[in-house]
């Protein structure tokens, strides 16, 4: 009987846990794992939703930079409409180690803008000062060192077509 028992208790013991595990969406774990260590002066978003175990949907989020040289030393704000993750790798997201790129990642950034100081960095390659919108697709096999890009668009809005790699 004791060993019933033990064994039922060891068994809703891991059930709890992997139920746990289970219940974290992306946007749980992106606010977890990821969110602390981005190094910004300010990130913030009006409204945000999971969309399954690894993805989110972020809405009217705000990015403050800090200053740097390319900006008069000065801090840039950076406004995007929407950001959608359909899929990141967590795992290498939340790493310390800045050298761990992400092993996959498929995203669409939606209604870029940034501040005159942000702009004025890419004013010097002709870039106007429009919204823009990107959308990456890419996976990364350490193992046989592969990289490959699925998708990469960025569009600049009102400027005609994009540049894409499908």
């Amino acid at each position: 009987m004791r060993l019933f028992r033990g064994i039922l208790g060891t068994l809703l013991a891991w059930m709890a846990l992997a139920g746990a595990a289970q219940a974290q969406n992306g946007l749980e774990r992106f606010e977890r794992e990821v969110k602390p260590q981005i190094e910004v002066e300010k990130f913030t978003y009006a409204s945000a939703q999971p969309l399954g175990a690894n993805g989110f949907v972020l809405n009217d989020v705000v990015v403050v930079m800090p200053a740097n040289p390319a900006t008069g030393d000065k801090a840039s704000t950076i406004k995007i409409d929407k950001v959608t993750v359909f899929e990141a790798d967590f795992d290498r997201l939340k790493s310390k180690d800045s050298e761990d790129l992400p092993r996959f990642a498929k995203m669409k950034i939606e209604g870029m803008m940034g501040d005159d100081d942000a702009f004025a960095a890419l004013a010097l390659y002709g870039i106007p000062k429009v919204p823009v919108d990107i959308t990456i697709d890419y996976r990364l096999d350490p193992a046989t060192k592969v990289f490959t890009l699925n998708t990469l668009e960025v569009s600049l809005r009102g400027r005609g077509g994009s540049r894409s790699h499908s």
